[in-house]
């Protein structure tokens, strides 16, 4: 029963008409709800009931595996059937940013500690995406509030500040 809720992860190279296994990236890893690639393709990313975890495939890819924790009060859920929450990588790849209902999480992805939450949306984020191409390092999140948002992944960290009761235009 207990081997059946393990999962094993493997990067396997097509050579030829055949797959071929490269190499075993985790023996053993909890319930995965979603896997996805880096933009680079450098690491695998997967979504697990308490959080992320980010493994390198490839030189270029972050240094170890890395655990992300969400606060105790958030769990990654199956929230439709093509998958889960979603995690992505800044072009330096020191930081991490991912949804889940209404808010973003960051983390320092060396250290894997959670640095800034934030409600990014009035409803459910139902994708998050990057886009670091070129001079871009930025995340793209849609919701169930009806928006598409653009993060700055080089600025998400700097703090807000709110104009209370402006009146006029800017």
């Amino acid at each position: 029963e207990e081997s059946r809720k393990r999962f094993q992860l493997a990067k396997y190279q097509l050579e030829g008409c055949s797959w071929t296994r490269v190499v075993t990236v985790t023996e053993a890893t909890p319930e995965t709800h979603q896997i996805s690639l880096s933009s680079d393709r450098k690491d695998l990313v997967t979504t697990i009931v308490e959080g992320f975890r980010i493994f390198p495939l490839a030189s270029g890819g972050v240094e170890g595996i890395c655990n992300l924790a969400l606060p105790t009060e958030f769990r990654n859920v199956i929230s439709r059937p093509s998958g889960s929450n979603s995690c992505v990588l800044n072009k330096g790849k020191d930081t991490a940013m991912a949804g889940a209902r209404e808010f973003i999480f960051v983390w320092n992805v060396s250290s894997e500690q959670l640095l800034k939450k934030f409600q990014g949306h009035y409803g459910r984020i139902i994708q998050m995406c990057s886009l670091t191409e070129g001079k871009w390092n930025h995340a793209i999140t849609s919701s169930m509030d009806r928006t598409i948002k653009v993060w700055d992944m080089s600025t998400v960290l700097e703090e807000v500040h709110l104009l209370a009761r402006h009146e006029n235009e800017i």
